[in-house]
């Protein structure tokens, strides 16, 4: 009567030790699921990207130019120069390389009169960061 009674204690136990496990197999697989589904997204944000431009550095030619690459990025980051200062856009240029979320544009400043004075740009070169056109 005794070996039946742990007996049978033992198999309660071990019901409930195999429910748990089973649970926490659940759960893995649905954390799993979820960090295949996020690591597909974040891959195809990143073709998206590539394809908008994202990962160099761009030249603007005109203010309509520069309207554009704001409208289609939610991150831009301008350089206002004049004739391209060499040195800061090739550090740029390399960021642009590490950083893709973002889009990297280099502005003549004397080409764009209207979004110089908008921003309230005084000093050459300055760097602005857009987001979401703000």
């Amino acid at each position: 009567m005794m070996d039946q009674a742990v007996s049978q204690v033992l198999s309660n136990v071990e019901r409930a030790v195999d429910d748990e496990l089973e649970r926490q197999e659940d759960e893995l697989a649905n954390i799993r699921r979820r960090r295949v589904e996020e690591m597909k997204r974040k891959a195809e944000e990143k073709m998206e990207w590539q394809r908008n431009g994202h990962g160099r550095m761009a030249i603007v030619g005109d203010q309509k130019e520069f309207f554009s690459y704001t409208k289609s990025s939610a991150r831009v980051v301008c350089l206002f120069t004049r004739e391209h200062g060499k040195i800061l856009t090739e550090h740029l240029s390399m960021l642009a390389q590490r950083h893709l979320e973002a889009r990297f544009i280099c502005v003549d400043a004397e080409k764009a009169p209207f979004i110089t004075e908008k921003l309230n740009i005084w000093m050459l070169p300055t760097i602005v960061c857009l987001k979401d056109n703000k």
